[in-house]
């Protein structure tokens, strides 16, 4: 497993953004057999839905290294950015007013 590896999106609701990726904060190797291969699996919890805000590095999910039927290892997913929470409505009803008039 590799920081680099494919990136999860988690949505967002009511931030400036509607998602948000999430990567492993760290690699993971493990040395096995050739014959324990097949007993080697990774479990991801990943929340489906956060709210806003985030900040980057909060904990989003949760990965298990298994193997035969252990946890040989935990990885915690974070969040890769910021994302502030969207501002009511008629907030940006004003600043929209304002821009007209700067």
């Amino acid at each position: 497993l590799e920081k680099k590896d494919k990136a999860y999106q988690v949505e967002v609701n009511k931030g400036t953004s509607g998602f948000v990726s999430v990567k492993p904060e760290r690699d993971a190797a493990v040395a096995v057999l050739p014959a324990e291969k097949e007993q080697l699996s990774l479990k991801t919890e990943i929340s489906e839905k956060v709210q806003a805000p985030v900040k980057k590095g909060t904990v989003l999910g949760t990965g298990r290294i298994i193997l035969n039927g252990k946890v040989i290892d935990r990885i915690n997913y974070l969040a890769q950015e910021d994302v502030n929470k969207k501002p009511p409505f008629w907030i940006a009803v004003i600043n929209w007013f304002q821009s007209l008039f700067s």
